[in-house]
């Protein structure tokens, strides 16, 4: 069982170009790398409960302790390998290889890979690519959209995706009453598309789901919503 999860790893590490990368260089990184062999040893002794006893050097480790393990000398993050910080530049640098912008690089690495603070190591990556920037048109800011005044309950709500703890959650506001709503959601596009959908079960599809974006209030019909859910979530993040 185990080999065949280790296979499978090493075979999804290479479907993503990351070729240089191999289960074998991760491991040996994982082993060299003190802080990270110390996470290996308290994994496989169990974490501590509490961040107190946490060891200071793992602290950005704690929000995701539950969800730990180790397989192969590897730390594994839910499905997600964990890279050791001495082969984390060689991964963004592959997953930038052929100047994908930041949400292709996120869907990449969300597929296999992880490290804490991941995320911002990749938008840095992109917005620090002179090529990238060279290349990118002066895109004009959107004009503000004229919101629709609510008539009633839930015509008209605000949503954000946000990340606590570990955890996802979607943030639901009815702009009529100022009535919150937070449902937890699943990792990806698929959990928040669900949380949208519980939401507009129980009260109705809202007349109007704006979103903050870049700046500007993105909006869309949500009488749509059933038809194309992804294409509403993409315009709102």
């Amino acid at each position: 069982m185990e080999e065949d999860m280790i296979s499978a790893l090493t075979s999804s590490l290479a479907s993503i170009t990351l070729k240089s990368v191999t289960w074998d260089r991760v491991r040996t990184a994982t082993t060299s790398d003190a802080d990270m062999a110390m996470l290996v040893d308290l994994i496989t002794s169990g974490l501590p409960e509490s961040r107190q006893e946490f060891p200071m050097k793992l602290h950005e480790y704690y929000q995701f302790k539950e969800d730990l393990s180790t397989i192969d000398g590897v730390v594994l993050y839910r499905e997600r390998v964990v890279i050791p910080p001495a082969l984390r530049q060689d991964v963004l640098s592959t997953l930038h290889s052929a100047h994908q912008g930041i949400s292709s690089m996120i869907t990449r690495a969300e597929s296999l890979i992880f490290w804490p603070g991941i995320t911002p190591d990749i938008v840095s990556t992109r917005t620090g690519c002179n090529h990238c920037n060279r290349m990118t048109p002066s895109q004009p800011s959107a004009p503000p959209t004229q919101l629709i005044y609510p008539d009633y309950q839930f015509q008209c709500v605000c949503a954000d995706y946000f990340h606590y703890m570990g955890n996802n959650y979607l943030f639901i506001f009815d702009r009529y009453s100022n009535w919150p709503i937070v449902e937890r959601a699943s990792q990806g596009a698929a959990g928040l598309l669900a949380s949208l959908r519980r939401t507009f079960i129980t009260f109705g599809i809202a007349d109007e789901l704006s979103s903050d974006g870049d700046g500007s209030s993105h909006q869309l019909p949500p009488r749509r919503f059933f038809l194309i859910g992804v294409y509403i979530i993409v315009c709102h993040q």
